[in-house]
């Protein structure tokens, strides 16, 4: 009996450091809807106010925007990768977790862009 206390403490520990763990993590490479609206707006020229207002917009506008995203996150990528890449096997934890947050960055920025908030 006094084992299985002890395991449902240390789960609840390791859970609960997991899960902060990852909860800052996401708050440090998530997108600001509202600041990525304005370089939406000032970049692209897009007449839209929401993201609701995307659905208004030509869609072959938004691909084109879209394959821009997707190359800029690839060149930061590319970057970053290479630098880290010098370091061989002693980077590769940190090079995934960048990359990760590269890839979550690009997938939140497409998915706003299309108008999924």
């Amino acid at each position: 009996m006094t084992d299985d206390i002890s395991k449902s403490w240390l789960r609840r520990r390791v859970e609960g450091a997991v899960q902060s763990g990852l909860t800052r993590a996401y708050e440090t490479v998530k997108v600001d809807p509202a600041r990525f609206l304005l370089q939406l707006r000032s970049a692209y020229g897009l007449p839209i106010t929401t993201f609701a207002g995307v659905y208004s917009v030509d869609p072959g506008l938004l691909d084109r925007i879209s394959r821009s995203l997707i190359r800029s996150g690839m060149k930061v990528a590319a970057a970053e990768g290479a630098g880290l890449g010098l370091g061989g096997a002693i980077t590769i934890l940190p090079d995934l977790s960048i990359l990760a947050g590269v890839t979550l960055r690009t997938i939140q920025k497409l998915s706003l862009l299309y108008g999924f908030e």
